[in-house]
């Protein structure tokens, strides 16, 4: 996964693929500029979102798994 999110950052650096940004994480947080107009919170709740449900998820999962020892 690491490396298609290079290629797909790489491609929109280069300019020749303008519509991959749509799809590239990096364009969801980066591509409004926080430092200059502020954070965009849409961009950041969608990378913050597979993050905290497979966080949730691991925290079920190792609760059902326990052997409590």
């Amino acid at each position: 996964m690491g490396g298609s999110l290079h290629g797909v950052d790489l491609e929109v650096r280069v300019g020749e693929a303008p519509w991959m940004e749509r799809i590239s994480p990096f364009h969801w947080y980066i591509g409004a500029e926080p430092l200059a107009t502020g954070v965009d919170w849409s961009g950041l709740g969608l990378l913050a979102a597979p993050a905290v449900l497979a966080a949730a998820g691991g925290a079920a999962a190792f609760e059902r798994r326990d052997l409590m020892v």
